[in-house]
């Protein structure tokens, strides 16, 4: 698309205001569109990921129906992750403060891998990583909690056309 990114990380919880406020051009980095297509101006969907739940490999839990040990669920706050593990929790008999919300994918990261928290929810795509990096010693639950797309998102009030030149590239 003839530019040049400059990649940043920032409080997820804090996009929005990033966003708009033009520290950040666009938002992308397995950022979900489902449920979220009316609040941003979108590119196409470029990737499909899985919303799974990672438990260490020895765990007895196979599925989330299962969980019930005391450590809680480690997961990026205001990820569609934490949306979609929140809304199964919420249509069932989980105890919600089981979840731990943080606010970086490396705190959530480091929650789970230090032990602080018994899994891990996110996208498989990005988990992937964490488990060829640490052969044998995590895996996912049986069914992912949903499929959600991905695409680079724009504020509303983005004028410039960036998300049509990145469409085009993409495709």
């Amino acid at each position: 698309a003839g530019f040049e990114p400059e990649f940043v990380e920032i409080p997820w919880s804090e996009r929005d205001s990033y966003l708009m406020n033009g520290t950040v051009d666009c938002l992308m980095s397995a950022f979900a569109m489902d449920g979220r297509e009316d609040n941003y101006l979108w590119t196409d969907s470029y990737l499909s990921s899985d919303i799974v739940v990672m438990v260490g490999a020895d765990s007895p839990i196979k599925s989330l129906d299962e969980f019930k040990e005391p450590g809680g669920i480690a997961v990026r706050a205001g990820s569609i992750a934490e949306v979609s593990i929140l809304n199964k929790i919420k249509s069932s008999e989980y105890n919600i403060d089981k979840i731990r919300s943080y606010g970086t994918f490396k705190m959530a990261t480091v929650s789970f891998i230090e032990g602080y928290t018994d899994a891990f929810v996110g996208h498989e795509i990005v988990l992937r990583q964490l488990v060829k990096d640490n052969p044998g010693r995590y895996r996912y639950l049986e069914n992912p909690i949903m499929t959600v797309h991905m695409g680079i998102a724009f504020s509303l009030n983005d004028s410039r056309g960036y998300e049509e030149l990145l469409n085009e590239a993409l495709n």
